[in-house]
């Protein structure tokens, strides 16, 4: 029995809980039946023949393993393109907002502009219609 414990224990993969999505390619392997049915070892034959199924299922397993963690990274992978677009964005819409922060600070000052020269044109008109021929500063 010890031979088995030393095929067991290099086994030993410790998984984390992962969405369904995550799980959706990988084939979790089943343990072998030597292993989880009521069978014994009266032979050479059949011991050596679970501890070939044990190796197998040990490939299994990393394999497994293995292949959940590609689709985590994967997953990461995707999020990150995710995050760089949405950063891409949030840039695109921080200089759009730049943009019209300054294109509003230029209308405000065009129509101020214009009220000035409004009102100056306004003075300039009443000057000339109190004394037409008195000097007026120009508009």
């Amino acid at each position: 029995m010890r031979l088995v414990f030393n095929l067991v224990a290099p086994m030993a993969v410790v998984l984390f809980p992962m969405s369904a999505k995550a799980q959706s390619g990988c084939s979790e392997p089943r343990a072998p039946y030597c292993l989880t049915g009521f069978t014994t070892f009266e032979d050479e034959y059949s011991f050596n023949s679970c501890r070939s199924e044990l190796e197998t299922y040990q490939d299994e397993v990393q394999d497994f393993s293995q292949c959940l963690a590609d689709e985590v990274q994967d997953l990461v992978d995707e999020a990150e393109s995710k995050t760089d677009v949405a950063a891409a964005a949030r840039r695109e819409a921080d200089d759009a907002t730049s943009e019209a922060q300054d294109a509003d600070r230029e209308a405000i000052a065009a129509s101020a502009r214009a009220v000035e020269a409004y009102e100056d044109a306004v003075e300039y008109w009443n000057c000339k219609a109190a004394d037409p021929d008195g000097f007026c500063p120009g508009p």
